[in-house]
């Protein structure tokens, strides 16, 4: 816990809740997710050097679960790309 009593995983949760859109988003662009083991994030690549969502992560733990949900699949050892036969739901 820290300071304020809030634990590391609610932390992390909002961290990953707040950077969903720009991960989704950029994974539609044909970026994919890479997995750092060391700080069990995964970060946003292979975007151009300029666009703004490249390096934004996701908990390790978001990205398998959005694996087991179909939204992504691995292309390669740790490395997730959007499943092309998934489509968003329209609100």
């Amino acid at each position: 816990m820290n300071d304020i009593g809030e634990s590391p995983q609610a932390i992390s949760r909002r961290s990953d809740d707040k950077a969903m859109r720009d991960v989704i988003s950029a994974l539609q662009d044909g970026a994919y997710l890479r997995i750092h083991t060391k700080v069990r994030r995964a970060a946003i690549e292979g975007l151009s050097n300029k666009d703004s969502r490249n390096g934004r992560t996701i908990s390790s733990h978001r990205c398998m679960r959005l694996a087991k949900e179909g939204v992504i699949h691995e292309v390669a050892m740790d490395r997730y790309a959007m499943n092309p036969n998934f489509e968003l739901e329209s609100l």
